[in-house]
């Protein structure tokens, strides 16, 4: 039996959520998303463990229990920030530093 929170509704704050806003949806996550007609969080709730897993491997539990506001992470209060980054992903794939 699936766990989820009764109050994750329709209009549930996470149903009404873009599907580019959840944790770990990057652009070419979301176009494989969209791909596969999930838009918001009511529509990946409604995806089935089993096919998000055998589009996003690991991930796609995570996205199956975020859809239905489960979250098992433990809850860091304080912490120490180690480093500051900024990523930027590419059109292209870059196979040299010089193009970077």
């Amino acid at each position: 039996m699936a766990r989820t929170d009764p109050r994750i509704t329709n209009d549930s704050p996470i149903a009404r959520l873009r599907i580019e806003q959840f944790w770990l949806v990057g652009k070419k996550t979301a176009e494989k998303m969209h791909k596969m007609g999930i838009y918001n969080g009511a529509q990946l709730r409604d995806y089935s463990l089993q096919g998000l897993t055998a589009a996003f491997g690991k991930a796609g539990q995570m996205f199956y229990d975020f859809a239905r506001g489960i979250d098992d992470r433990p809850v860091v209060k304080d912490w120490v920030r180690k480093s500051v980054g900024c990523e930027r992903t590419y059109e292209h794939d870059i196979h040299t530093k010089a193009a970077v």
